[in-house]
């Protein structure tokens, strides 16, 4: 589908641009180390994705897992190993499948994983503290279903 020039075109460009900007600076480490040091935890990015990928979907074969997070699986298996050291997971049988195991976020899994969305959130009320409830609840909206249209364009064969 061509786009052609003019309004449309200008709207797309500055769409995207914003968009570039937004997840450079989601990306940043130094924010990473903020939120963490707001939620006094030590966990890298890489990290916070896994928990909250099998938070979502628990529990989770690392196959699965894998997939969900569009990496290798010999990459998502030391990941998991090192957070399995730390207590951050538990790794059972699969029930179905007994070459096969299930990943589920273990307590202290659960508890870091709730401290750095408290702290995200706190982030969020500082950030959007001069806007209004109908800005916020308006831009949320927004963001849903630029992520629906994103999921189903990524989706389609």
């Amino acid at each position: 589908m061509s786009v052609g020039a003019g309004p449309v075109m200008q709207d797309l460009e500055r769409l995207d641009h914003v968009l570039t900007r937004l997840v450079r600076l989601a990306r940043l480490p130094r924010v990473h180390e903020r939120l963490v040091e707001r939620a006094g935890v030590a966990i890298e990015p890489s990290a916070y994705a896994i928990l909250s990928r099998i938070e979502e979907h628990e529990p989770v074969r690392l196959t699965d897992l894998a997939q969900e997070l569009s990496v290798e699986i010999s990459t998502a298996s030391r990941q998991v190993s090192q957070l399995e050291r730390s207590d951050l997971l538990d790794r059972r049988p699969d029930p179905t499948d007994g070459r096969s195991s299930m990943l589920t976020l273990s307590p202290d899994g659960r508890r870091v994983l709730a401290r750095v969305r408290e702290a995200r959130t706190s982030a969020l009320h500082e950030i959007l503290s001069g806007w209004s409830r109908d800005d916020r609840v308006r831009l949320a909206g927004l963001l849903d279903r630029l992520v629906a249209d994103i999921t189903a364009f990524v989706e389609e064969v």
